[in-house]
């Protein structure tokens, strides 16, 4: 009913949004507890068996009366849950409903219109209305000067007024010692890419820290004594922490920037374009502190609609005055001597990728005003200085982290080789788990980056939170519920039973089969089976974690059969042909075997085909589906010995008796040549040009 009322603000949206979310969690919950129950007892029904028909010998009381109780246990229990599903699917429904309406309510007030800069009625108004916005605003200056000497005192308003300037120019000057500091040679030394990364976010960190205390110290104070009216105190804290943004923006800037020291700027721009930007940084965010300060002084003394859109339109038209001074002078950095080619073209790009977006924004803004979209106008004039923080923002930890990664782990450094002594990982290994974090770090900075950028918007985290919860903990889908931490779950348990199964491989190859009498095919084919039923058995797992049940996996082996049959077919019969050579072994690996013309040694039996080794060191992948249905000589199946057939050709005119006798001294010289039986010399054939031994 809350989010049927059609005059509903944004606030009260955010209210039902969050008591809809406790009531999903809860609903959850119950459906949690109650489906397991419902299954144990569907279990125990199924144990009991059906109620016999009327011909059949009748069950004892007792039976019957357990199962009726049990049936209408579980007809509580199913329509418990189904009903909470169904309230749950209500709960996401109503979710939705409160995000639409308050894009709505959002995309309403952005683009509403009002008089353009350029309509006489606009001035007439404001010039209308201001002896009584100028009598209002000396109304309540002169009740906030009363409220204050009443609560302290004349001496004590001097004393809080001394003591607030006091720590407004230590924090400065704390401020500017800090980052003198900072910025010394000698606390970084030379200007390497982490080192320029991590002394521009110290100095951005202590542009944000100093002011933030200062800010948080005079707050604090002036909230105890309880010395300002309710409408002014908005304003109060609007000018201090405006003087924090201030601070922080500029200090980010001149950190990433560096305009006086080219060598520990992190972006490739000319000194003039640097200082350029860090001057329109500065000055739009006073600017933007004049505006809010304007907005809120307004609100406090209820000044007429027309002053508020004026002073938009104003200093809009002031943000667009200060980017167009500033894109004047961006131009990327001079090509040095040395320098790679690379560096002056992402320059040029950047600059001129700056250049694109500035203009647009200054068309955008200055036609907006002028069109009466005073509001829209005020709104983007924000973004370019929110926007361009956290763009900034997420480039320096971005890069931050990778930098800081890749110095930990990639580099031969002593924290890697405490790491890889400690875990047993190797060069490679450490390489590939910092390449994954460096990854996910920046995966997550982004995340977050964008987060901030959105909230502006009337996006705000709760919104994003919630459909990642729902991703993360599960939505349904027909009647499986899919969910990342099942899923997570699931690659857990088939990673554990996969290294379980290549342990018991390990073991059976190294410690048990070594000492039996079995022969090396048949130990092959023994681990490798168990990797097979170990593979199924992860498979399993994995199938069950998910939630899908037996009748489930039926029908998706259903479907499959259905793909097998179209496309997959060959693979399907290269694996069944597989697990017959394991287990029939009509060859095995070490054997000696001609197929399709081809000889060699197998060397490996795998899913789907053998490798064979050819006497001139090629392998050769031949089909599992070849070996089973295709004709294969196994020179060594039975036994080692065989006989080897080698043809010697001699010219005419030879003694036949000393080739006899030569080739016979070769054959009993070799070491792989039996005795029993013994070699042959044996003349085969007149040739057309040698006799043929």
């Amino acid at each position: 009913a809350g989010i049927t009322v059609r005059t509903v603000s944004d606030k009260a949206l955010q209210e039902n949004r969050k008591r809809v979310e406790e009531l999903a969690r809860d609903l959850k919950s119950v459906s949690d507890e109650l489906a397991p129950k419902a299954e144990a007892m569907r279990s125990r029904l199924k144990e009991l068996g059906p109620k016999p028909d009327e011909k059949a010998e009748p069950e004892s009381t007792d039976i019957t009366k357990e199962r009726d109780e049990r049936d209408r246990l579980l007809k509580e229990l199913d329509e418990s849950v189904k009903l909470a599903r169904a309230l749950a699917v209500q709960a996401d429904q109503i979710m939705t409903a409160i995000a639409d309406q308050r894009r709505s309510i959002f995309t309403n007030k952005l683009f509403e219109r009002s008089e353009s800069l350029l309509a006489p009625q606009l001035w007439l108004d404001v010039a209308g209305n201001i002896g009584h916005d100028l009598r209002a605003l000396g109304v309540v200056s002169r009740d906030t000067l009363n409220r204050i000497i009443e609560s302290a005192g004349a001496f004590g308003t001097l004393v809080l007024t001394i003591a607030i300037g006091i720590v407004i120019i230590f924090a400065a000057r704390m401020r500017r010692r800090a980052l003198t500091f900072m910025a010394r040679d000698a606390v970084f030394g030379e200007p390497t890419p982490f080192r320029v990364a991590s002394r521009a976010a110290l100095l951005t960190l202590i542009s944000l820290l100093v002011p933030v205390t200062a800010v948080a110290v005079i707050v604090t104070t002036v909230d105890a004594l309880n010395i300002l009216p309710n409408r002014v105190e908005p304003v109060f804290s609007v000018i201090l922490w405006g003087l924090v943004y201030i601070s922080f923006v500029r200090g980010l800037a001149e950190a990433v920037l560096s305009p006086d020291r080219a060598e520990w700027r992190a972006i490739p721009l000319s000194n003039e374009s640097a200082a350029r930007i860090v001057w329109i940084a500065t000055n739009i965010s006073i600017l933007i502190l004049a505006d809010s300060t304007f907005e809120t002084v307004s609100q406090a003394i209820a000044a007429g609609l027309s002053l508020t859109v004026l002073t938009k339109a104003i200093f809009s038209i002031l943000i667009v005055w200060t980017l167009v001074r500033g894109l004047k002078s961006i131009v990327p950095a001079p090509r040095t001597e040395g320098a790679e080619a690379s560096i002056p073209e992402a320059g040029s790009s950047l600059t001129a990728l700056l250049r694109i977006i500035g203009w647009s924004l200054v068309i955008v803004i200055l036609g907006s005003v002028l069109l009466g979209y005073s509001a829209f106008a005020a709104f983007v004039a924000d973004q370019i200085s929110w926007i361009g923080i956290i763009v900034t923002l997420i480039y320096l930890l971005a890069r931050l982290s990778s930098l800081a990664i890749e110095g930990f782990l990639l580099e031969d450094t002593r924290f890697s080789t405490m790491i890889r002594t400690a875990s047993g990982l190797s060069r490679r290994s450490l390489e590939q788990l910092g390449v994954l974090l460096s990854g996910a770090a920046q995966v997550l900075i982004i995340g977050l980056g964008l987060l901030l950028a959105l909230a502006p918007w009337g996006v705000e985290s709760g919104d994003v939170l919630y459909s990642l919860k729902a991703a993360i903990f599960g939505f349904t889908i027909g009647d499986v519920t899919f969910s990342f931490a099942a899923a997570f779950s699931a690659i857990v348990f088939f990673g554990i039973a996969i290294l379980v199964t290549r342990a018991v491989q390990r073991w059976l190859t190294a410690k048990y089969l070594p000492h039996t009498q079995l022969d090396s095919g048949l130990r092959n084919s023994i681990t490798t089976g168990i990797g097979y039923l170990g593979f199924l058995i992860a498979i399993t797992l994995s199938l069950s974690t998910l939630g899908l049940s037996l009748d489930k996996i039926t029908i998706v082996a259903g479907a499959l059969s259905v793909g097998i049959g179209f496309g997959l077919q060959t693979i399907v019969s290269n694996f069944v042909s597989g697990i017959i050579l394991l287990i029939e072994r009509p060859i095995a690996e070490g054997d000696w075997i001609e197929v399709a013309g081809q000889n060699g040694i197998v060397r490996d039996i795998s899913v789907r085909s053998t490798r064979i080794e050819t006497f001139d060191r090629t392998d050769v992948i031949v089909p599992n589906a070849d070996l089973v249905s295709g004709v294969v000589t196994n020179w060594t199946r039975g036994n080692l010995i065989g006989r080897v057939r080698v043809p010697v050709g001699v010219a005419y005119g030879t003694d036949t008796r000393k080739v006899e006798k030569i080739l016979m001294e070769i054959a009993e010289d070799h070491p792989l040549v039996a005795m029993n039986p013994p070699p042959a010399v044996v003349f085969m054939e007149f040739g057309p040009d040698s006799l043929n031994f």
